[in-house]
Protein backbone atom coordinates (compact mmCIF):
# COMPACT_ATOMS: atom_id res chain seq x y z
CA UNK A 1 0.00 0.00 0.00
CA UNK A 2 1.12 3.48 -1.10
CA UNK A 3 0.84 5.87 1.74
CA UNK A 4 -0.34 9.25 0.43
CA UNK A 5 0.56 12.62 2.19
CA UNK A 6 -1.98 14.24 4.59
CA UNK A 7 -2.70 18.05 4.07
CA UNK A 8 -3.34 19.91 7.30
CA UNK A 9 -6.23 22.38 7.31
CA UNK A 10 -6.74 25.57 8.83
CA UNK A 11 -9.65 26.77 10.63
CA UNK A 12 -11.91 27.18 7.37
CA UNK A 13 -11.58 23.40 6.88
CA UNK A 14 -9.75 24.87 2.96
CA UNK A 15 -6.39 23.20 2.75
CA UNK A 16 -3.37 25.30 1.52
CA UNK A 17 -2.92 23.50 -1.42
CA UNK A 18 -6.42 23.95 -2.89
CA UNK A 19 -5.84 27.76 -1.77
CA UNK A 20 -2.53 27.50 -4.13
CA UNK A 21 -4.67 25.94 -6.83
CA UNK A 22 -7.31 28.58 -7.03
CA UNK A 23 -5.11 31.67 -6.24
CA UNK A 24 -4.51 33.44 -10.01
CA UNK A 25 -2.01 35.36 -8.49
CA UNK A 26 -0.32 32.61 -7.12
CA UNK A 27 -0.18 30.00 -9.90
CA UNK A 28 0.66 33.09 -12.51
CA UNK A 29 3.57 33.52 -10.41
CA UNK A 30 4.57 29.83 -9.94
CA UNK A 31 4.10 28.83 -13.35
CA UNK A 32 6.49 31.88 -14.59
CA UNK A 33 9.18 30.85 -11.64
CA UNK A 34 8.58 27.42 -10.98
CA UNK A 35 8.44 28.66 -7.36
CA UNK A 36 12.48 29.99 -7.66
CA UNK A 37 11.33 33.72 -7.50
CA UNK A 38 8.83 33.66 -4.44
CA UNK A 39 11.32 35.23 -2.07
CA UNK A 40 11.83 38.51 -5.17
CA UNK A 41 7.92 38.46 -5.46
CA UNK A 42 7.02 38.86 -2.04
CA UNK A 43 9.88 41.83 -1.99
CA UNK A 44 8.46 43.32 -4.21
CA UNK A 45 5.11 43.17 -3.42
CA UNK A 46 3.77 47.11 -2.03
CA UNK A 47 0.75 47.26 -0.02
CA UNK A 48 -2.23 50.17 -0.33
CA UNK A 49 -0.37 51.77 2.04
CA UNK A 50 2.59 51.57 0.34
CA UNK A 51 4.49 49.53 2.84
CA UNK A 52 6.58 46.52 1.70
CA UNK A 53 8.50 43.26 3.59
CA UNK A 54 11.38 45.45 3.19
CA UNK A 55 11.86 46.46 6.63
CA UNK A 56 13.88 45.75 9.46
CA UNK A 57 11.30 44.01 10.75
CA UNK A 58 11.43 40.91 8.07
CA UNK A 59 14.75 41.64 6.31
CA UNK A 60 17.74 42.83 7.93
CA UNK A 61 21.49 42.23 7.22
CA UNK A 62 22.26 39.11 9.31
CA UNK A 63 19.23 37.64 7.70
CA UNK A 64 20.15 38.02 3.86
CA UNK A 65 23.51 36.57 5.11
CA UNK A 66 22.10 33.27 6.52
CA UNK A 67 19.64 33.23 3.33
CA UNK A 68 21.78 34.16 0.38
CA UNK A 69 22.20 30.71 -0.73
CA UNK A 70 19.26 29.49 -0.31
CA UNK A 71 16.42 29.56 -3.07
CA UNK A 72 18.50 29.06 -5.56
CA UNK A 73 21.29 31.42 -4.54
CA UNK A 74 21.82 34.51 -6.18
CA UNK A 75 21.60 33.31 -9.70
CA UNK A 76 17.85 32.88 -9.32
CA UNK A 77 17.43 36.88 -7.46
CA UNK A 78 16.17 39.66 -9.25
CA UNK A 79 18.18 42.34 -10.02
CA UNK A 80 16.22 45.09 -7.71
CA UNK A 81 16.55 42.29 -4.64
CA UNK A 82 20.16 42.28 -5.33
CA UNK A 83 20.05 45.68 -5.13
CA UNK A 84 17.93 45.50 -1.63
CA UNK A 85 20.63 43.15 -0.42
CA UNK A 86 23.30 45.63 -1.34
CA UNK A 87 21.63 48.50 0.28
CA UNK A 88 20.89 46.92 3.47
CA UNK A 89 24.45 45.32 3.63
CA UNK A 90 26.40 48.96 3.37
CA UNK A 91 23.83 50.27 5.53
CA UNK A 92 24.95 48.08 8.42
CA UNK A 93 28.31 49.44 8.34
CA UNK A 94 29.75 45.99 9.11
CA UNK A 95 33.46 45.20 7.71
CA UNK A 96 32.41 41.65 7.35
CA UNK A 97 29.75 41.72 4.39
CA UNK A 98 32.03 43.35 2.17
CA UNK A 99 33.00 39.92 0.75
CA UNK A 100 29.06 39.15 0.69
CA UNK A 101 28.70 42.33 -1.30
CA UNK A 102 30.94 41.97 -4.31
CA UNK A 103 29.60 38.47 -4.42
CA UNK A 104 26.26 39.92 -5.37
CA UNK A 105 27.52 42.33 -7.34
CA UNK A 106 29.39 39.57 -9.21
CA UNK A 107 26.75 37.79 -9.98
CA UNK A 108 25.01 40.95 -11.93
CA UNK A 109 25.62 39.55 -15.49
CA UNK A 110 24.49 42.34 -17.72
CA UNK A 111 24.76 46.21 -16.85
CA UNK A 112 20.88 46.73 -16.97
CA UNK A 113 20.44 44.83 -13.91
Amino acid sequence: MKPTARRSRGSSGASFASYRATSPGFRRKAMHSNGTNLLDYILSIKTDKGKTYTTPQYIDAQWIIDKLQFWGGLKNRWATTKGLYIRLLAKSLDPRYAGSIVDIMESVERQQD
